[in-house]
């Protein structure tokens, strides 16, 4: 399977997971698709959460699912449950992210990706960033 082609399963999940999953629930929505990428050693979504950083404004350590539901609900306590009535527009943002991000890495690859999340981290001016940036430029020695 090409990761092109998980990327399209996911979306297609994400749109209508009935035909797929027991539930509708964007948290079943995501463990499928997190689940499905785990098996494939986590070849079609390397990036993902890179990608997702990179289109918004501040550093933060969530999982991709949690960026995922901050822009479709900005502002939105991701540690609690989704309302019923939001699971179908996080299912949609989900998807729309999976194209947007499996056109962008099939057009410009993967490598881009991190390039744009490199240089994304080095303008960023967070404290929690400061290490990070740090080992990005080469001024720090490692173990």
């Amino acid at each position: 399977m090409q990761y092109s082609d998980a990327i399209e399963h996911f979306a297609a999940v994400c749109r209508q997971p009935n035909m797929f999953l027991q539930s509708t629930r964007y948290e079943a929505v995501y463990a499928y698709i997190n689940g499905f990428d785990v098996a494939l050693l986590h070849g079609p979504l390397q990036g993902f959460r890179e990608w997702l950083l990179t289109r918004g404004d501040s550093w933060t350590n969530m999982s991709w699912w949690m960026l995922v539901r901050l822009r479709a609900f900005p502002g939105d306590d991701v540690f609690l449950p989704l309302h019923d009535d939001a699971n179908t527009p996080a299912c949609m943002a989900l998807a729309s992210s999976l194209e947007a991000f499996g056109a962008d890495s099939d057009r410009f690859g993967l490598s881009m990706v991190f390039h744009d999340y490199h240089q994304w981290i080095l303008r960023k001016k967070e404290p929690s960033t400061v290490e990070l940036r740090k080992r990005l430029r080469g001024k720090v020695n490692t173990p």
